[in-house]
């Protein structure tokens, strides 16, 4: 596709500035600061990691190569901290996971390897490969289905490792756990998540398991990445059935209004998600019109659209953004706002975008945290320094980076909002 930038002039400047210094500091990369309990070989796993670590680090500043060619030490830092990372995947124990695990760090070197950042020979992938669908083959396991933990974070890893067979044989197993785990009903697909895969803040609200409806741990994850599956015309019965099924399941759950809830589920409090990236839209919308194109779905397409400028419109005040990250903050509305309208050329999306810019700027402080950017995990809680992609600096400096930029900024394929078998 055809990406612009939607900054300019005075404020493309100071996003350039920002990329500079988030560069700067992520060169000796901090450690993440969700470690403080983990044990020591865990921690190392996760300073590693792509959602956390340098594995993400590493792909945020190689796109910084791409977007400042001018700037050789981007690629000479992304290239060492890849490094770094890959003896850490030799050496540990690590879960397949997309955002975690080694699947993620497979992912980043691949995407780097695209991008001729990095020259790494296709038999280096042989062994995560093999790894991978040797884990999804053992049927009886059970998984979690996510784009964070799960299969569908598996399918991303092996769309960007197409057309290579093993990456066929990944895909395919990944279909058959799927399949395998999905429920139908009346209203469509879906999956339930048992309480015993729920994390201790989920499980407050859902103690006795629940259905996901975030992009980050739930339906519109699965979907959107099946939706490039079957462009690809893998399995196209099977893939066709489940994005049927599962879009028509997850529009079955709004709650008025272009709002959705996070979770719903046996005693769950059904509430509007907050607008963001892992929750509610504009991540949903993104995730549907994925889908709308797989299946020339025009339906669906309006549908998206209409969620989507909802999500536009939402004041600041009514958001729930507390922070700039990626995940739930300024930054990642801004950076869906800006693929939304590069995929639609609706105005309003620009508009939507520049004005999550200025947010995202309002939370740097000169000295804090790093490069200026803190996060927060919730309302309420302590402010802290994190380094990554998905809560911190380097997913900050990719989403400005893709904002004054032509370089079309396919590093958002781990975010399910794009195709991941894209350079």
């Amino acid at each position: 596709m055809t990406w612009t930038p939607i900054l300019d002039e005075a404020p493309g400047e100071v996003a350039l500035a920002v990329v500079r210094d988030i560069a700067a500091a992520l060169a000796d990369s901090p450690p993440c600061s969700l470690l403080e309990d983990e044990p020591e070989d865990a921690a190392r796993v996760t300073n590693a990691s792509l959602g956390l670590g340098k594995a993400g680090t590493a792909v945020a500043i190689g796109y910084f190569s791409l977007v400042q060619p001018e700037e050789p030490s981007h690629a000479a830092t992304a290239r060492r901290l890849i490094a770094e990372t890959s003896r850490v995947m030799a050496a540990e124990t690590m879960r397949p996971t997309l955002y975690g695990g080694f699947s993620g760090i497979a992912w980043a070197l691949a995407k780097l390897r695209a991008w001729k950042v990095l020259d790494i020979a296709e038999d280096s992938f042989a062994v995560i490969d093999t790894a991978l669908a040797d884990y999804l083959d053992h049927r009886d396991m059970p998984r979690p289905f996510e784009l964070i933990y799960g299969v569908a974070g598996y399918l991303v890893y092996a769309l960007a490792r197409l057309p290579n067979p093993a990456a066929l044989r990944i895909i395919e197993s990944g279909l058959n756990a799927l399949e395998a785990t999905a429920k139908a009903t009346a209203e469509g697909i879906t999956w339930f998540v048992p309480a015993s895969q729920l994390h201790s803040t989920t499980l407050e609200r859902a103690p006795e398991g629940c259905y996901n409806l975030g992009l980050s741990h739930g339906i519109p994850g699965i979907f959107s990445v099946l939706a490039e599956v079957h462009r690809l015309g893998i399995d196209p019965p099977r893939t066709r059935r489940l994005l049927e099924g599962s879009v028509r399941w997850l529009l079955g759950q709004e709650i008025g209004g272009g709002w959705f809830p996070a979770l719903i589920g046996p005693g769950v409090d059904p509430k509007p998600a907050r607008v963001s990236w892992c929750y509610g839209s504009p991540g949903i919308p993104i995730a549907l019109l994925r889908a709308a194109r797989a299946l020339e779905r025009d339906d669906w397409r309006e549908t998206a659209l209409r969620l989507a400028m909802v999500a536009a419109e939402v004041p600041f005040e009514r958001s729930g953004v507390i922070d700039p990250p990626f995940c739930h903050g300024a930054a990642g509305l801004m950076h869906q706002f800006n693929r939304l309208y590069q995929d639609t050329g609706i105005p309003l999306f620009a508009e939507a975008a520049g004005t999550w810019f200025g947010h995202a700027l309002s939370y740097r402080v000169e000295g804090e945290g790093v490069a200026g950017f803190m996060a927060r995990s919730m309302p309420g809680s302590g402010k802290y320094p994190e380094p990554g992609m998905l809560y911190g600096a380097a997913g900050i400096g990719a989403v400005f980076a893709a904002a004054v930029s032509g370089v079309e900024p396919s590093w958002d394929a781990m975010f399910a909002l794009s195709d991941a078998g894209t350079a």
